[in-house]
């Protein structure tokens, strides 16, 4: 899993102005972090996302949008 970058900074600069200490302290997590998070190639982590669902659910805000899942792969072995 990973963060939509573009979109997380769009919800930073909607509900929070774009200041990151409101929004940080909102999710409960390091202004620094969640800066690293969103302006370097800094991955978040477990506890990051985590915050980030409670948060949206919390605030009725869609999460999939925020957060980005690896697609499946299936695999189809046909019997011969």
């Amino acid at each position: 899993m990973n963060v939509n970058k573009v979109a997380l900074k769009e919800l930073l600069i909607k509900k929070f102005n774009g200041n990151y200490n409101k929004m940080a302290k909102a999710l409960n997590v390091s202004p620094a972090q969640l800066y690293r998070i969103l302006e370097s190639n800094s991955n978040a982590g477990a506890k990051f996302l985590g915050k980030l669902i409670v948060y949206c659910k919390n605030n009725s805000i869609d999460y999939d949008k925020l957060i980005l899942l690896p697609d499946v792969l299936t695999a189809v072995n046909e019997k011969e």
